[in-house]
């Protein structure tokens, strides 16, 4: 993995930490946050995807119980803030995170200063917490998280090939 992939995956990370759950493939507008990963048909996507969770995973599911709780999720959002905060103005902008700015990240912005703060960001932590959960059962299983990431990293390669 080279260096523009690896800074890529760690930006990625961070902002699907901090709850950037949005379109897929090549028609975002066709995507459900309800759908598993399996069904996006990328397998670059999905693979890369399933990295990232499992890094999630070793990293923030601290009782080793497969599902990350709501309060492993918000230590996971403390941790990457701090992460992207390397300035330490308790704030991140566009310069802290390039490329990653998007409809989710607008919509954490709520007083829209065009940076998000720790409070707007654990905010928005708990109501995506909530989104993320398509079972309903106050964890988020690897099936979730993954599908949050695949999305992501979907969006963002759509961007690029955009561009």
């Amino acid at each position: 993995m080279n260096a523009s992939t690896k800074s890529l995956s760690v930006q990625v990370l961070v902002m699907c930490v901090l709850a950037l759950l949005t379109a897929a493939c090549s028609k975002p507008e066709q995507y459900r946050p309800s759908e598993p990963a399996a069904n996006i048909l990328n397998p670059a996507i999905e693979s890369h995807a399933e990295e990232l969770t499992v890094k999630v995973f070793d990293k923030f599911d601290t009782n080793r119980d497969g599902k990350l709780s709501e309060s492993e999720y918000l230590r996971a959002v403390i941790v990457m803030f701090d992460a992207c905060d390397y300035n330490h103005d308790d704030l991140i902008d566009k310069d802290h995170c390039p490329g990653n700015w998007d409809d989710e990240t607008i919509e954490a912005d709520s007083d829209k200063d065009q940076s998000i703060s720790f409070a707007e960001a654990v905010k928005f932590a708990i109501k995506t917490f909530e989104k993320r959960d398509t079972t309903h059962d106050g964890f988020l299983s690897r099936d979730e998280v993954k599908a949050s990431i695949a999305a992501k990293l979907a969006v963002q390669q759509a961007k690029h090939h955009a561009n």
